[in-house]
């Protein structure tokens, strides 16, 4: 709980109607309490290290021993039973009578026992040393690499291998010119109801939602059934027309000669790649004279897209370069409007990130593996190394969205809404989804499961009170990208060589 409280204590500025962190002498209890609204070990990955450590430190005696604390507490009951008064009534066991006892009473007693729970620690350090090492613990995931040179058992050879769909599954060709694809009728948004091609079919969803107070209600289980029940035909007015679960809709309402799709090969004539899926986040670098003559660095961002990636990719394998990322890197350099001087580094989902404090951060400093293995040797500064790491969650347009390495799941907790309330958003959001965040008290608003900022304090200020002060940073502007190798070291991807 210690470490993960600055997170929960943060909650506050979302919700200022209570304490989310609680520490108080309990005089009734006559102890210390400590506790955390909504608190659960799952939002941070760290827990599995936590019962990693129990696991090793178990012995068979500890399970014997919790195993029999069942009749040990039976025989100090029987032991005990006229001291603490615990009077056992007819038909029921000595166990069932302390169970039955008025729950304060019962925990009073148990708190006088609490030594049967009781273990000797395995070293008397335990505790100051799990918790150090969880604090320097790096938690990583293996990127996302859905482009790779890899070796094929059944044709023996080495072969590009593509590990994400370039087709358009739902493409269903075009209508009156325009691109169309097939959904189930459950994943029909209310923005879709107007790309409805069918306007029989568009008139009746749209009566049909409106007796509902959601979209999922309303095509889903009993609203489904009663939807396609309820569809009768024009010339047969007890005849029902077939039930619909897929329906046809186009891309987009826009009447557009050209495709947003692309062509796979030049004499295909069916439009069914599709170039959303985004492979590289692309950080680049341009200098720039300022008005005194100086140099300034800055950085420009652009996104790679699956498509672009597999055509390069495909090129150079044909001429056996493996190292189609450097291809990527130079075609870009060109081609950007902006023309940057180099690339600094790419981004892919799971790739860990170190964010700088400031210009003066020592890391900034460093100038080599060796120099920076010296440094962060140092538990201090590795506490504060690991505090600032990030982990890519998703890329789009130019914004790159980062959520703290060790964050499993952002904090998500239903707020206490009067049925009042819930009628007047349903009345706002008719057409739309009501957006979690006014539903819930999210850790990153409305942002969802990752942030583009350092999720701190101001950030929290800046979306709660729309302050106007200093301008929030971006992790994209100063982050260094982060390598770890096959020991676990975790280093900055400049000192890779």
């Amino acid at each position: 709980m210690k470490l993960t409280e600055d997170r929960f204590a943060q909650m506050e500025a979302w919700d200022s109607s209570k304490r989310w962190v609680k520490k108080y002498f309990d005089v009734e209890r006559n102890r210390n309490v400590y506790e955390i609204e909504h608190w659960s070990k799952r939002y941070d990955h760290r827990h599995h290290a936590i019962d990693a450590l129990v696991v090793a430190l178990t012995e068979q005696s500890h399970i014997q021993r919790l195993n029999n604390l069942n009749k040990e507490l039976q025989n100090w009951l029987e032991k005990n039973k006229d001291e603490i008064k615990l009077e056992v009534k007819d038909g029921e066991s000595i166990i069932e009578a302390f169970f039955n006892l008025e729950e304060k009473r019962r925990i009073s007693i148990q708190e006088s026992i609490e030594s049967f729970r009781q273990f000797d620690k395995p070293f008397t350090d335990l505790i100051d040393q799990a918790e150090q090492n969880l604090k320097t613990m790096v938690v990583s995931h293996k990127p996302k690499d859905n482009l790779s040179i890899q070796f094929n058992e059944k044709t023996g050879k080495r072969e590009l291998k593509i590990r994400s769909a370039l087709h358009e599954e739902t493409f269903y060709g075009k209508n009156n010119g325009q691109d169309t694809k097939t959904i189930a009728i459950s994943n029909l948004s209310a923005s879709d109801i107007k790309k409805v091609i069918d306007p029989v079919l568009r008139n009746e969803i749209d009566l049909h939602r409106k007796k509902y107070n959601s979209m999922r209600e309303s095509f889903t289980g009993e609203g489904l059934k009663a939807f396609n029940e309820s569809r009768f035909q024009r010339k047969n007015d007890v005849k029902l027309k077939p039930p619909v679960y897929k329906l046809k809709i186009y891309y987009n309402t826009k009447e557009v000669k050209e495709s947003s799709l692309q062509r796979l090969y030049d004499n295909n004539n069916k439009l069914s790649v599709k170039t959303g899926g985004n492979y590289l986040f692309l950080i680049m670098e341009k200098d720039k004279k300022n008005k005194i003559g100086e140099i300034e660095k800055f950085r420009i961002f652009d996104i790679v897209s699956l498509f672009d990636a597999a055509q390069i990719a495909n090129d150079e394998w044909k001429i056996k370069n493996e190292n189609f990322k450097m291809k990527i890197y130079c075609d870009y350099l060109i081609k950007h409007k902006e023309k940057p001087n180099r690339v600094l580094c790419s981004l892919q989902q799971n790739d860990l990130v170190y964010y700088p404090e400031n210009i003066e951060d020592p890391v900034l400093k460093i100038s080599s593996r060796d120099e920076f293995q010296e440094w962060i040797d140092i538990n201090e500064n590795k506490t504060k190394f690991c505090k600032r790491i990030y982990k890519v969650v998703k890329f789009t347009g130019k914004d790159c969205f980062f959520i703290p390495h060790n964050y499993a799941n952002s904090i998500s907790v239903a707020k206490d809404i009067s049925d009042e309330e819930k009628s007047k958003l349903k009345l706002e959001f008719i057409d739309k989804k009501i957006p979690k965040q006014k539903l819930n008290f999210e850790e990153f608003g409305s942002f969802g499961n990752s942030t583009k900022s350092e999720p701190n304090k101001a950030f929290v200020l800046a979306l709660t009170q729309n302050e106007t002060g200093e301008r929030i940073s971006k992790i994209q502007d100063s982050c260094i990208k982060l390598n770890i190798d096959w020991l676990g070291n975790v280093f900055p991807e400049t000192f890779k060589h």
